[in-house]
């Protein structure tokens, strides 16, 4: 098996992860107190909600 580790520099939104879940095309999502991360191997993209927000709305930025 092969590991990497992911910090903020790489785009996680938090060094504290929650959780953590593979899906079927591989991507590695990440649950943090500020959101959710998703890493396809190449790149961390950070799912957050801000305060004030629509809790049904998220902002997507791929880092």
């Amino acid at each position: 098996m092969r590991f990497r580790h992911l910090s903020m520099p790489d785009g996680l939104s938090q060094l504290s992860v929650l959780s953590i879940y593979q899906d079927r095309l591989g991507r590695m999502w990440f649950g943090t107190e500020e959101g959710v991360n998703i890493f396809d191997g190449n790149t961390v993209t950070a799912i957050k909600k801000f305060r004030g927000m629509n809790p049904h709305n998220l902002e997507v930025r791929r880092i």
